[in-house]
Parts: C-alpha cells; structure tokens; sequence
C-alpha cells in the first residue's frame, strides 16, 4: 500500500532554507529511506542578489510563497498541530528530526503576524519543552 503524506513529502513542498542556517546534520538522514540527495528539477528558477552582490537562486516554491503568503499560512495551520503530535508521540530519531525539519521550513518562511497565528493553534510551550529534554545534540543545536 502507497504511503501517502509522509513527512519526506511535506518537507519537500517548502523550499530549501537559504544556505548558512544552522540545519540537521546529515547523518540524521541515514535511516529515512531516499532522504540524501533528493532535489526537486524545478527548484531553481529564477535570481536574485543580496547585498555582496552574489547571486543566489530563488526556487519556484519560494517566490510562490512569497506571492501567494495565505499558502504557507493555511499549510502551517493545517500541519504544525500534526507535525508537533507526531514529534512528540515518536521516539524514532529520524522522524524527530524530519519533523523539525518542516517546522524549521515553517518558521523560517513566515511573517511574524504568520507566526503569531500559527503559536495559537498549539501548545508551543510544551513541544518546546519537549525538544530541550530530549539531550540529542543533533535535535538541541539547530531546534535552538
């Protein structure tokens, strides 16, 4: 039987967080089956230059989030509840850490108002409280 809604999935439909944030070490990869060196043909699309004048590439999936900003809202609406319920009902490494990863994503792409309706349709505290009492530096570092 298929798997549908897998976490692998939901952290693809975000683009990639823009290089030199703190990110998951990769060997949190190695037992998520077909998680190392995936890359989505249409994830680069257009450009765009930050102040040193290097170019870096903005993905499809970004610029329609930055257009289209209720997406990522009703996503993060529908998703951080279940990714949080999941998070804390595992104890399997890798899904911990696919869990944050999306909710990284989720984070990183919102506004603060995003953000603001986003910690009232959860207990953020608890789950916070959760990933500081779980003592794996490859979880504490980059949820911190």
């Amino acid at each position: 039987m298929p798997e549908y809604g897998s976490q692998d999935d939901t952290n693809e439909l975000l683009p990639p967080l823009p290089q030199g944030t703190i990110s998951l070490p990769t060997s949190s990869n190695y037992l998520v089956k077909g998680s190392a060196g995936k890359k989505s043909p249409a994830s680069n699309s257009g450009k765009q230059e930050d102040a040193n004048g290097t170019v870096n590439e903005v993905s499809i999936r970004e610029r329609l989030l930055h257009d289209q900003p209720e997406l990522l809202q009703q996503f993060g609406m529908d998703l951080l509840p279940v990714l949080i319920q999941i998070y804390e009902s595992s104890v399997n490494g890798p899904v911990r850490h696919k869990c944050l990863s999306v909710i990284r994503k989720l984070m990183h792409f919102s506004t603060a108002d995003m953000i603001q309706s986003l910690l009232s349709v959860t207990n953020i505290s608890s789950f916070l409280a959760g990933v500081l009492a779980w003592k794996d530096p490859q979880v504490l570092i980059p949820a911190l």
